[in-house]
C-alpha cells in the first residue's frame, strides 16, 4: 500500500514562503508603528472605518512605491489593509476621547447631560444617585450613542455597553444582566449603556438590578436609547427619570456639521469655494443626520482623489455624489416598503386563515347542535 508523500523541495518551498509572508507582515506592522499610522486614526469617523482604511491604503501607495521604502512593504493589499485596521483599531481603543463640548448640533441635550454629569460627580460623596435611568430617544444617527460615550468619558466612569435585543427572559439574557451589573458595582462609578430599550424582554430582572443599585448606594447609571417610545415597556419608562430627545439637525446645524467634517477629514476645497460647498451640502441634506453628511463629504473627497493625488474636492464632486446618495437611499427605502408590504400581506393572510377556521368550527358546532 503506497501513500502520497510530497517532495522535500515542495515542503521546503511552502514553509519558506509562509515564513517570508509572516516576516513581511511583522515588518509591516513595525513599519506602521514607526510611522505612527495610528495617529492618523483621530481623523477617522467610526461610521466609515473600513472606507477610511481603504483610503489609507491608497494614501500609502506612493510611499510603498518609493525607493526609500523597504522591500518588505510590498505585501498584498489584503495584508496591508489587515494590519492598518489592526494598528488603527488598537490606537482608537486606547486613545478615543469624546467630550460633550465637541458635539456639534446637540446644544440642548448637551446641557442636560452636563447636569447629569454634575449629579454623577456629587453622588460619589453622597452615594445617592439621581437619576438612576436616562433615556435618549430619537431617530437613528442623531447622536444618542455618541452622547452616552461623551458622558462616560467626562465622568471618568466605566462604560459597559449591551444590546437591548440580548436581554431576553431566557437564561442567557438574565445571565448577561447579572454579569454586567456585577461588573458595574465593582467599579467606583459606572454607566450601563443599553442600546435599544424597546427590545429588552428581561424587564423584571433589569428593574431588580436597578433597585438593588439604589439600595446598595452603588454609583451605577443606566443610559438607554430608543427610537420608538411606544414600544418601550411602561414599567421601564417609570425608571427612566430623565428623558432627552435628540432631533434631526436643522439647516444651521447641518452647515456646522459639514464644516467640522470637512476639517476633520482634512479635505482640500478650492479657495473661496468652501462656503458654497458647505451651504449646498446643508441645503440638500434636509432630513439627514451626521453620519449621512459625513458619508457625502467622504465620498465626494474620494471622487476628487480618483482624479489624482492632491486634487481638491469641488462643488461638482459634492453635487454628483449627493445624486448617487439620494438614489441609493430611495432604492433602499423602496425595498424596505416592499418587504413591509409583503410581511403585512402574510400577516393578513394568516389572520384571515384563522378567522375562516373559527367560522368553520362555529358552523360545524351549530350544525351539530341543531341535529
Amino acid at each position: 500500500m503506497s501513500t502520497f508523500s510530497p517532495s522535500t523541495s515542495l515542503l521546503t518551498e511552502k514553509v519558506q514562503k509562509k515564513e517570508e509572508t509572516n516576516a513581511a507582515e511583522n515588518n509591516y506592522k513595525g513599519w506602521a508603528d514607526d510611522h505612527k499610522i495610528g495617529d492618523w486614526a483621530d481623523d477617522c469617523d467610526d461610521t466609515f472605518y473600513y472606507e477610511w482604511c481603504s483610503w489609507l491604503v491608497e494614501k500609502l501607495q506612493p510611499i510603498v512605491a518609493s525607493a526609500e521604502t523597504p522591500t518588505y512593504i510590498s505585501v498584498p493589499a489584503k495584508t496591508v489593509l489587515f494590519f492598518v485596521k489592526l494598528c488603527v483599531g488598537k490606537h482608537k481603543k486606547e486613545t478615543k476621547q469624546i467630550f460633550l463640548d465637541q458635539l456639534v448640533g446637540l446644544e440642548a441635550p448637551r446641557a442636560e447631560m452636563k447636569e447629569i454629569l454634575q449629579r454623577l460627580q456629587d453622588s460619589c460623596e453622597s452615594h445617592v444617585l439621581t437619576p438612576t435611568g436616562v433615556l435618549l430617544w430619537g431617530s437613528s444617527g442623531t447622536g444618542k450613542t455618541t452622547l452616552a460615550h461623551a458622558l462616560a468619558r467626562e465622568a471618568e466612569a466605566s462604560f459597559l455597553p449591551v444590546a437591548g435585543e440580548d436581554l431576553l427572559r431566557d437564561e442567557k439574557g438574565v445571565g448577561k444582566l447579572n454579569s454586567i451589573f456585577s461588573e458595574a458595582r465593582d467599579s467606583a462609578r459606572s454607566i450601563i449603556f443599553i442600546d435599544g430599550l424597546e427590545a429588552v424582554k428581561a424587564v423584571k430582572k433589569l428593574i431588580e438590578h436597578m433597585d438593588r443599585c439604589v439600595s446598595d448606594g452603588a454609583v451605577v447609571l443606566v443610559v438607554a436609547t430608543a427610537e420608538k417610545l411606544h414600544l418601550v415597556d411602561e414599567k421601564l419608562m417609570d425608571y427612566m427619570s430623565t428623558m432627552i430627545e435628540l432631533k434631526k439637525p436643522n439647516l444651521q446645524t447641518r452647515q456646522d456639521m459639514a464644516n467640522v467634517i470637512i476639517q476633520k477629514q482634512e479635505t482640500e476645497v478650492p479657495e473661496g469655494e468652501k462656503e458654497t460647498v458647505v451651504k449646498y451640502i446643508a441645503s440638500e441634506m434636509d432630513g439627514f443626520v451626521w453620519k449621512d453628511i459625513s458619508l457625502v463629504c467622504f465620498e465626494s473627497k474620494m471622487r476628487a482623489m480618483r482624479r489624482g493625488a492632491g486634487v481638491p474636492m469641488t462643488l461638482e464632486d459634492v453635487r454628483e455624489y449627493i445624486k448617487v446618495f439620494k438614489r441609493n437611499r430611495s432604492l433602499r427605502e423602496e425595498k424596505a416598503r416592499e418587504a413591509k408590504e409583503e410581511d403585512n400581506k402574510s400577516k393578513r393572510a394568516k389572520a384571515l386563515e384563522v378567522v375562516w377556521e373559527d367560522l368553520d368550527d362555529m358552523v360545524f358546532k351549530t350544525a351539530k347542535n341543531q341535529n
